[in-house]
């Protein structure tokens, strides 16, 4: 124990002494040298001085089938290539390098600096270990690279640099054979030399066989029987045919004649003609299919397009069918009118052509509807006088009305026979006209209006726009209104009896010639039956319809009932 402590402190002490001794001295040397090696001499072939001496076409026929039988046809070139004597020479250089380190030495002097170093280092590197803890292998690693750090290592490294040098030409030659580049091969039949037809050619792995004539590598030239003998046929025609078939190949200068077996080529001409013909009726079968395809596909498209076109017009028909159910004009109400000149004008009430109570909906007819016996008159509205309750109306065919309503000069007179004809309650009843008959009972209407008379006849809904006659067949007036019994009611507190109104002659006179219409007048003072006046004015009377379409009268009758 005694003895490790003495080691550790003469360790310590020796390193203490080499740290104030010792000095560190930074070294970095460089050293170069050149070595020449001089090669031994080699014999080499120069490409560059290579000299053509013979180029030729070569060909191989590779089947005797002619069916099968194809031509591969090459161009080769043959090279000599001079034998050169050369040397390769070496440069080498070695380079050394050291590491700059840590050198120790003696205080004692400078000569004698590295004999103490070489002691203490190692005593140094000893000291440091010792502080460590390290197995016995790992020791003595630590102080090698303990003695690196502070001595310093070399390194060599050696570059070669090589040349070469000719020292002259042998005289001798190496041959060398390969296949011509940019060339095009052609060919073409016996008596059609400038119908020249060119050669394809594919390239394959390099010909690495020093033989000038090669096959199977390289740029190859290909062509079959079977497409010469098509060419042929193409160029001379399929009628007289001489055998054998002869054609020649050329490669810029280079030439070669090659005949193709006669038998072989009979019968491939054979098996092309019938090639042939099998592919014309096979291309006539196709047509034929194709045209049939086509012609059932155009009877498809058509029946398509017919059903389409039923389909659309059915659609078509459907919705106008809707549209004139939704929009078709109907009977919304009826009155009664006269024809007044021989050109179809026909009088009635105003109110009989439109509802003018109606505030939100639209009152007017669509159109109106004439019937006199078994005949129906369409007609247009001409012009209405609403205050006055007018309206005329004429029979849109350009056609002569022979029995038409004549109108009296003379004012009404008081007590005077009148008779009136009509529809009241329209068809409801029968479709048959009606008569009433009764006296003027009044020269004013309601509020001692003038346009208006009194008469005692019995009137109803639907006889409004009817004539009134006197005694001798004259118009005298068109019947207007019945008395209102809710009016009465409410005013008097009792019912109207035999109180009916009409318009006076004058005012409808009036209306007339306000609209250029030119009426018939007359005085006669006969007295006739009331029969004879039924019989003349059922030939002038009409039955009148209201025609309105169903959507406007649905509105019509939805704002009457809601003001009822």
């Amino acid at each position: 124990m005694n003895k490790i402590i003495l080691k550790l402190f003469f360790l310590i002490f020796a390193s203490f002494l080499i740290q104030s001794c010792g000095t560190q001295v930074p070294t970095k040397t460089k050293v170069t040298k050149t070595e020449n090696i001089i090669g031994e001499p080699k014999k080499v072939f120069l490409n560059e001085k290579s000299e053509k001496v013979d180029e030729k076409l070569f060909y191989k026929i590779y089947s005797e089938n002619l069916n099968e039988i194809y031509y591969e046809f090459k161009v080769r070139e043959y090279f000599k290539i001079p034998e050169a004597l050369m040397r390769e020479d070496i440069a080498r250089e070695y380079i050394t390098r050291k590491k700059q380190a840590t050198m120790v030495h003696n205080p004692i002097g400078e000569g004698t600096g590295s004999i103490f170093a070489l002691g203490l280092i190692e005593a140094w590197c000893l000291a440091e270990w010792t502080t460590t803890v390290l197995p016995g292998k790992q020791k003595n690693i630590y102080l090698d690279k303990c003695k690196e750090r502070y001595v310093g290592t070399k390194t060599k490294t050696t570059r070669d640099t090589k040349t070469e040098k000719m020292l002259g030409l042998t005289g001798n030659f190496k041959k060398r054979y390969q296949d011509r580049d940019n060339l095009e091969i052609t060919y073409h039949f016996k008596d059609y030399e400038s119908q020249k037809i060119n050669i394809s050619y594919k390239i394959e792995k390099v010909c690495d066989s020093d033989s000038y004539e090669v096959f199977n590598c390289g740029k190859r030239y290909l062509v079959d029987g079977r497409a010469i003998i098509q060419n042929y046929l193409k160029i001379h025609g399929k009628k007289n045919l001489s055998y054998p078939i002869e054609f020649q190949v050329r490669a810029n200068t280079h030439k070669v004649n090659i005949k193709l077996p006669t038998e072989q080529s009979k019968d491939l001409v054979k098996i092309l003609f019938q090639e042939e013909e099998e592919k014309r009726l096979a291309k006539i079968k196709e047509e034929k299919e194709s045209k049939e395809r086509a012609k059932k596909l155009e009877e498809e498209r058509k029946e398509k397009e017919r059903i389409a076109k039923l389909e659309r017009e059915e659609e078509e028909k459907r919705k106008q069918k809707e549209l004139e159910e939704r929009y078709k004009p109907v009977a919304a109400w009826n009155g009664t009118g006269f024809f007044v000149s021989s050109k179809g004008h026909i009088i009635t009430n105003s109110h009989v052509v439109e509802d003018t109570s109606l505030e939100t909906a639209d009152g007017k007819c669509d159109s109106i509807k004439a019937y006199l016996n078994d005949i129906i008159y369409e007609t247009d509205i001409l012009s209405q006088d609403r205050m006055n309750d007018l309206a005329l109306l004429k029979i849109k065919k350009n056609q002569t009305i022979k029995n038409f309503a004549s109108f009296r000069d003379d004012e009404p007179i008081l007590g005077e026979d009148i008779t009136t004809l009509g529809y009241p309650f329209g068809k409801t009843i029968s479709s048959k006209i009606k008569l009433t008959s009764g006296v003027v009972s009044s020269l004013s209407g309601i509020g001692d209006e003038f346009t208006r008379m009194q008469i005692d006849a019995a009137l109803q809904p639907g006889n409004s726009g009817g004539p009134i006659y006197d005694s001798y067949g004259n118009v005298i007036g068109v019947a207007v209104a019945k008395a209102g019994i809710f009016y009465f009611l409410e005013n008097f507190g009792t019912l109207p009896e035999n109180m009916n109104f009409g318009i006076k002659p004058s005012v409808v006179k009036t209306f007339l010639q306000s609209n250029g219409v030119k009426y018939k007048t007359s005085n006669k003072k006969v007295n006739i039956t009331k029969v004879e006046i039924a019989k003349e004015g059922t030939k002038q009377t009409v039955y009148l319809e209201c025609m309105i379409r169903k959507d406007k009268l649905a509105k019509i009758n939805k704002e009457t009932n809601e003001r009822n």
